[in-house]
């Protein structure tokens, strides 16, 4: 690991541990499919050009994160929050968010298409310039959402 100018650690996502908690790490250039994280929380983390296709993540917390040209096309999240993150130019489509918790997300030039949302709760959510195309929003709790 090493620091770069913002005060950020890069660190390779293979040398996450389960339980773990990261805080102010950047992880960039990487691409580890069918990956399986559990029980970890991120904070002020920045993800860029990561690919993580595939994947399960399970009970993961990602707090104030932000998501540039990532890919997790087709990852299951399951019992997960997302609270104040970015998606930024992502590809998300066929990701599985059903059952949870997205709050003050922002989600900009995004392919979220095919995603599943099903009984998740939307808070204070923007989707600007992203296809949702056949997504799906069955029995969501939605509330302060834009669309543009």
């Amino acid at each position: 690991m090493k620091k770069d100018e913002t005060n950020y650690i890069d660190k390779n996502i293979e040398e996450i541990k389960e339980d773990e908690k990261i805080i102010r790490i950047k992880f960039k250039n990487q691409e580890k499919d069918k990956i399986e994280l559990y029980e970890n929380e991120f904070e002020l983390c920045e993800f860029n050009n990561i690919c993580m296709q595939n994947g399960t993540m399970e009970k993961i917390i990602f707090k104030d994160t932000v998501f540039q040209q990532c890919n997790f096309s087709n990852t299951k999240f399951r019992e997960c929050s997302f609270i104040r993150c970015k998606f930024n130019n992502c590809k998300i489509s066929g990701c599985d968010f059903a059952e949870n918790g997205i709050y003050n997300i922002t989600i900009t030039d995004t392919n979220a298409s095919y995603i599943n949302l099903s009984m998740a709760i939307l808070e204070k959510v923007t989707f600007k310039d992203t296809i949702l195309k056949n997504s799906y929003f069955q029995e969501t709790k939605l509330k302060n959402i834009e669309f543009n």
